[in-house]
Order: structure tokens, then C-alpha cells, then sequence
């Protein structure tokens, strides 16, 4: 969650979409993250495609 602040403090990474892959699942940790910036949540263990998924998601351009 520190890094997550020190990262989404810095202007120019205002944009930067942050998606943490960790062991923990406690809902208040998740909302805290979310709170502090992280767009994204994947507890593991987890499959590849669910991050590819999260990954395109994240940086897919606007659609219009």
C-alpha cells in the first residue's frame, strides 16, 4: 500500500494503472489499495489469462 501511494503521488504517474498480484484477499486491504490508486486485484495463485484479461483491460484504449 506504501508503494502504491509513493507511486500515484508522483503527477506524472497520475495515468499509470497498478495492479497488485499478492496472497492477500481481505476485502478491507483491497478497498484500501483501490483507495490509494490500484486499478486492479488478483489474488493468487492465478492463471495467466486472468491477468492477461486484467492487463488488456487496463490499457485498452477509451472506446468512443
Amino acid at each position: 500500500l506504501e508503494m502504491i501511494a509513493k507511486v500515484k503521488g508522483e503527477q506524472r504517474n497520475a495515468a499509470l494503472p497498478i495492479v497488485m498480484l499478492t496472497t492477500e484477499g481481505q476485502p478491507a486491504m483491497i478497498k484500501q489499495a483501490k483507495e490509494s490508486g490500484a486499478k486492479g486485484w488478483i489474488v493468487k495463485p492465478f492463471k495467466a489469462d486472468q491477468l492477461v484479461a486484467t492487463v488488456q483491460k487496463l490499457t485498452a484504449p477509451p472506446s468512443p
